[in-house]
């Protein structure tokens, strides 16, 4: 039987946070079993794109810093890095900007930065995508690895949580191969869990005090949700959120693939949910992004209605700074400058929405069709 805690958590005041990080890892391991004296721990943060921490979209910088305080209090040497979304020469500026860095400092933590770090080729024969990874070396050779993500919606996966959390031990733009590859929801949910199957965290802690619902994972709509999750397996952690937002777990494409391939629980009578129920703090009415309007329609009809409800970015000029990021998270080439501006073609478009998810500026809109807005 696997756990999941739940613990309340009413804001990002240190104190608050420690006192709840610390209960929602104790309700599910004694940590000193996990973390021996000077084992390397490393922590992974959500750390997606440059936002500083009251927009919601990395890991809160207090829930880094208690997480490192745990580690070091039974003897661990903490490390905190991630490879966020953004190009390699903006890597310093995400770190900056949310916060984490200068919380991992005063923390007494290591900043690491994953592509500075070096790459690991790992076999992954179970694959439909890959025969092998290329994993950040600091994932593979850490003695634990502690798993932070955040409490967020996805236009692909629908809800970002401890299984797609492990996409950043993947250096900088090599993910746009993983959409490329695995254009649909189901197979980019397949292609996550390889990940998965070679770096699988040792603890995971979500951050659900403030959470993103809508257009997420960058430019959704904050709500308060008071909470923090923990769990040795990363894909039960995943069952509950799901839960917990009024959706089935395995309408998650990473829960499902997971599930099937056996890489953690997904049967809620095999997890124990410790700390408060389940219906006690249920999230009544989340919003999910437009970009799963399909997967929401009822099973029979999603084939007939998918391309009627087509959602597809849109450039809002007033906001674009003609950066290009885009143009270099876009995983095939769809995206091309014209009068200084991006110009998406919707022919080679796949609908990843890394263009939405990358963009700096919130430049980049998600827009139904009109079916799909009824729909919504």
């Amino acid at each position: 039987m696997t756990k999941v805690s739940i613990v309340r958590c009413r804001g990002y005041e240190q104190d608050k946070v420690d006192k709840a990080a610390r209960r929602s890892v104790e309700l599910v391991c004694d940590l000193k079993k996990i973390v021996k004296r000077g084992d390397r721990v490393l922590i992974k943060p959500n750390m997606l794109s440059a936002h500083p921490p009251e927009e919601g979209v990395c890991t809160h910088p207090s829930v880094v810093k208690a997480t490192i305080k745990l580690v070091k209090e039974v003897g661990g040497i903490p490390l905190v890095g991630d490879s966020p979304g953004a190009p390699f020469d903006r890597v310093e500026e995400v770190y900056r900007i949310s916060g984490i860095q200068e919380a991992a400092l005063e923390a007494g933590a290591q900043m690491i930065h994953f592509h500075k770090e070096g790459i690991v080729e790992v076999p992954t024969p179970d694959s439909k995508f890959f025969k092998s990874l290329h994993i950040a070396r600091p994932a593979l050779e850490a003695d634990v690895l502690i798993n932070l993500p955040k409490w967020k919606t996805h236009g692909d996966t629908t809800l970002t949580g401890a299984v797609k959390n492990l996409f950043g031990v993947i250096p900088g733009m090599r993910k746009s191969e993983f959409h490329r590859r695995a254009p649909k929801s189901e197979e980019l949910g397949d292609i996550l869990c390889d990940i998965l199957s070679v770096v699988k965290p040792d603890l995971t802690i979500m951050d659900g005090v403030v959470g993103m619902e809508g257009d997420g994972p960058a430019y959704g709509h904050l709500r308060n949700i008071g909470l923090i999750l923990a769990s040795l397996d990363p894909v039960s952690l995943d069952v509950v959120f799901a839960l917990l937002v009024g959706l089935q777990p395995l309408a998650i494409p990473t829960t499902k693939a997971a599930v099937r391939r056996n890489l953690g629980v997904g049967d809620l009578r095999k997890i124990e949910v410790v700390g408060e129920s389940l219906e006690r703090v249920e999230v009544k009415d989340f919003r999910l992004p437009v970009g799963t309007i399909a997967q929401r329609a009822p099973k029979f009809l999603v084939k007939i209605v998918t391309r009627a409800m087509r959602v597809r970015p849109i450039i809002d000029k007033r906001k674009c700074e003609a950066c290009e990021v885009c143009l270099e998270g876009c995983p095939v080439a769809a995206i091309t400058m014209e009068k200084n501006y991006p110009k998406i073609d919707y022919r080679k478009c796949i609908e990843c929405f890394c263009c939405h998810e990358l963009c700096p500026n919130g430049a980049v809109k998600l827009k139904p069709s009109l079916l799909g807005r009824v729909w919504a």
